[in-house]
């Protein structure tokens, strides 16, 4: 987990995710990255304040991210990457 250059261990990932951002690159794989990021989505009705998850994708070396989905749930967007490997015929 993590991209090259940006977490170099564990702890640095778990500190950056708590922060709201997750970077996961799948170099071999996929060659592609995957960023989510934890954004304000306003208060509730019970003034609770809420958040959704939204995930960025891109090839391994572009320059660019490209917006994908937009996730309520950080569970949700976590298991979305399952997704993406199962349509490219990993399981």
């Amino acid at each position: 987990m993590g991209a090259p250059g940006i977490v170099d261990n564990g702890k640095q990932f778990v500190e950056l995710a708590g922060e709201g951002i997750v970077i996961f690159t799948s170099q071999h794989q996929l060659n592609a990255s995957f960023l989510f990021t934890k954004n304000d989505a306003g208060r509730s009705l019970f003034g609770n304040q809420k958040a959704v998850y939204t995930a960025y994708v891109n090839g391994f070396n572009d320059d660019e991210w490209g917006v994908g989905s937009v996730f309520k749930m950080w569970t949700m967007a976590m298991t979305s990457i399952g997704n993406v490997y199962r349509h490219h015929g990993f399981s």
